[in-house]
C-alpha cells in the first residue's frame, strides 16, 4: 500500500535472466513506445533491467492510486531531462549490478541511486566532491565512504532534476541534510542487500519509509 507523502520503494534482486516467456509477457505489459526503446539496448540484461524497472513504475502508478491508464507516451521531460508525469507524483528509478529500484512520492520530489561497491581506483573522480567530502574519502582505506557520498549526491542531484547540468563538487553530502536552490534535501541511506550502496532523496522531511521487495511472478500478475 502507498501511502501519501512517505517514501514507497520496490526493489528486484535479479538472480538470472528470464526464459523467453517471462521477457515476453513483462514486456508486453508496456506500451509500445516503451517498448522499443527498451529494444534497442543489445544486451539482454540490460533489455531485462529496463523492463523491471518500468513495471516497478507501473506497479507504484496503481499503488499510489495514480490514473491507472496513464502511459509512458505521456511521460514528460523537464527542462534538464528528468522524466515526470504530473507535478502530483514524482519517482526515479536506479539500477546496479543486479539490483533494480523504483521509488515514488506523492506531493513531493524524489531521486534514488544505487551502486554495486567495487574496487575501484577513485582518484578520477577527485573533481565531482568538496574537500571535506574528499578528505573523508582519502582517510577511508576502502571505498566504502566512497560509495555512501557518491549515491547521496547522484539521488540528490536526481530529486533536483537538473543532472549533470549542475555542478556536482557544489553539493556537499556530508549529512543527512543537503541545501541546495534555496531547497532543502533530505537524504535517506537504504541498506537493501550487502555489497550495495543506496540513497533516496526527498524535499519532505519522511520518518516512513516503505521498502518491499517484488518478485517477478508478482509482477506477472499484478495487472
Amino acid at each position: 500500500m502507498f501511502y501519501p507523502l512517505m517514501i514507497t520503494a520496490y526493489f528486484i534482486h535479479i538472480n538470472n535472466l528470464p526464459d523467453e516467456d517471462v521477457f515476453n509477457k513483462l514486456l508486453g505489459k508496456l506500451d509500445a513506445g516503451t517498448r522499443k526503446k527498451i529494444l534497442v539496448y543489445k544486451s539482454r540484461k540490460e533489455q531485462w533491467i529496463r523492463i523491471c524497472g518500468k513495471n516497478l513504475l507501473y506497479k507504484l502508478l496503481r499503488d499510489c492510486n495514480t490514473d491507472q491508464r496513464i502511459s509512458f507516451n505521456d511521460m514528460k521531460y523537464n527542462t534538464w531531462g528528468k522524466p515526470y508525469f504530473n507535478n502530483d507524483f514524482d519517482f526515479s528509478i536506479a539500477h546496479s549490478g543486479n539490483m533494480v529500484v523504483c521509488t515514488g512520492i506523492k506531493g513531493g520530489k524524489i531521486g534514488v541511486d544505487i551502486e554495486i561497491k567495487e574496487d575501484r581506483n577513485t582518484d578520477n573522480l577527485r573533481e565531482y566532491f568538496t574537500d571535506a567530502e574528499w578528505g573523508k574519502i582519502s582517510a577511508d582505506n576502502t571505498n566504502a565512504t566512497f560509495y555512501k557520498l557518491w549515491v547521496r549526491k547522484e539521488a540528490c542531484l536526481k530529486a533536483i532534476g537538473k543532472g549533470l547540468f549542475q555542478p556536482v563538487n557544489e553539493i556537499e553530502v556530508n549529512g543527512t541534510e543537503v541545501i541546495s536552490g534555496g531547497s532543502k534535501w533530505f537524504l535517506h541511506d537504504i541498506h537493501l542487500k550487502d555489497g550495495y550502496a543506496m540513497c533516496i532523496a526527498t524535499d519532505k522531511q519522511n520518518e516512513r519509509t516503505i521498502i518491499a521487495e517484488v518478485s517477478i511472478n508478482a509482477l506477472i500478475n499484478e495487472y
